[in-house]
């Protein structure tokens, strides 16, 4: 398999920053396809490890920080996702660590802190796929708060997404009915919880291993661009290793 040739490839005391990237990438993917805690623990030693190397630039360390706060959401670890991504955050202020945070904030029924955090978000500033995490957690949130004017307007942002991606549909579609709910029918746990668990279940952000239409598996993942790509950068390190 792909992943283990490129874990037998990658010499610990030599690490290179894109190849652990790569992997650790590989592995929260999978390990969430799969619900796999084993796999998951592996990718956060991976990002762990990566950041102890002192050849990282500030740009850098503020991805392997991100990196590493997806994989803690994918264990459902909010206080040491919000580590993580407040640690990004430091290194190099970004919009969508803000959005991140209160995200954490609102998994740890810190609901004025991820109010207080997505309020503050620049939206200017987002991209395209940022700005579809930015709607989604905004909806979380004033779903949990019950804000009559702030549902509102998630509904309206939730309804402008275009999305083709059958992931991105379900976690929007499942938004929209929390959202629809309580506008109608004021607070509840069942809406709040249908919220929370639509964003936390989303599988990735951004990835280029996700599809924008969907495949014939209905997952929109293109696992063998990972394996390929593991693959290549295996068999890339072995010849490096060879030529020295």
């Amino acid at each position: 398999m792909a992943i283990s040739r490129f874990r037998a490839s990658t010499d610990s005391k030599n690490l290179n920053g894109y190849r652990i990237d790569m992997l650790g990438s590989a592995l929260n993917l999978f390990g969430a396809l799969r619900d796999d805690s084993q796999i998951l623990d592996e990718a956060i030693d991976i990002y762990r490890r990566a950041l102890r190397l002192d050849t990282w630039t500030l740009p850098g360390r503020a991805h392997m920080f991100r990196q590493l706060g997806e994989v803690l959401k994918h264990k459902a670890s909010w206080t040491e996702a919000l580590e993580a991504f407040t640690s990004a955050a430091q290194c190099q202020p970004q919009s969508i660590f803000t959005v991140f945070t209160a995200e954490c904030y609102l998994h740890l029924n810190q609901s004025t802190l991820a109010v207080n955090h997505i309020l503050s978000v620049d939206r200017s500033r987002l991209s395209a796929s940022e700005l579809t995490d930015y709607v989604f957690v905004f909806s979380a949130v004033f779903v949990e708060i019950g804000d009559q004017r702030r549902l509102e307007e998630a509904e309206s942002l939730l309804r402008q997404q275009g999305l083709t991606s059958p992931l991105f549909r379900s976690c929007r579609d499942s938004l929209l009915i929390s959202v629809v709910g309580t506008r109608r029918s004021g607070r509840s746990d069942s809406f709040i919880r249908t919220a929370r668990r639509a964003i936390a279940q989303l599988l990735t952000r951004a990835n280029r291993y996700l599809l924008l239409e969907p495949n014939i598996m209905g997952f929109g993942v293109r696992l063998n661009a990972i394996l390929g790509d593991l693959a290549k950068a295996a068999d890339q390190h072995s010849g490096d290793g060879k030529q020295k």
